[in-house]
């Protein structure tokens, strides 16, 4: 809910920023609390990938400059702090239950959830339209999205929340690749010194085990 009302607040480029902080909550939440250990190359890693989240989505200095309202900061720090909670509790959720239980019971809340935020959002907001388009776009992205959740929660289950949530962020590599095929967009030196960072940090935490 946090990172819907974070985008209303500020553009996406500025709110992917902080949320990409997310994983390092999650790192710090598992060391503390699961007292779960890092090798050194492991941290090493761990800060790469983290450190490389951030400049694949770091906004250029103009746009921050020109978002003079930075009420996004504490929307998206808000999204960060519980996107990374949830994750830390996803680790503890799975290790009590297993991953494929905690998929289920979550398709069961996350209906129940979506329609309360309906109504408290904008009391007396009609129903989207739906169409046959958007029906099986939504219905294709809602597939892939719940077997990369299942895959995530499986990964749990043979490893550590502090490893297993950096190296599940570096998905934005995979987002610029995208975004540069089939969107035509350009990356950025800055973007690309970032997809190295990444890949070097993954190699760092691989070489733990």
């Amino acid at each position: 809910m946090f990172f819907f009302y974070a985008l209303s607040k500020g553009q996406l480029v500025l709110m992917t920023t902080l949320i990409a902080m997310g994983p390092m909550v999650t790192t710090i939440l598992s060391l503390v609390f699961l007292h779960e250990t890092l090798k050194f190359n492991q941290a090493i890693g761990v800060g790469t990938i983290l450190f490389a989240g951030v400049l694949l989505v770091l906004p250029d200095r103009k746009l921050l400059q020109k978002s003079r309202n930075y009420s996004w900061v504490v929307w998206g720090g808000l999204t960060a702090i519980s996107m990374g909670t949830a994750d830390f509790l996803t680790k503890i959720s799975t290790n009590m239950i297993g991953a494929s239980s905690h998929l289920f019971y979550l398709s069961l809340i996350l209906p129940l959830i979506s329609f309360l935020n309906f109504l408290i959002d904008k009391p007396g907001k009609k129903l989207p339209k739906i169409t046959k388009e958007n029906l099986l776009l939504t219905l294709f992205e809602t597939s892939i999205i719940w077997v990369g959740s299942l895959l995530f929660f499986l990964a749990f289950d043979y490893g550590p929340a502090s490893l297993i949530a950096p190296v599940a962020s570096t998905f934005s590599i995979l987002t610029v690749l995208l975004a540069v095929i089939f969107l035509k967009e350009k990356i950025t030196l800055r973007q690309i010194i970032g997809v190295v960072l990444a890949v070097t940090g993954v190699m760092l935490v691989a070489m733990g085990y």
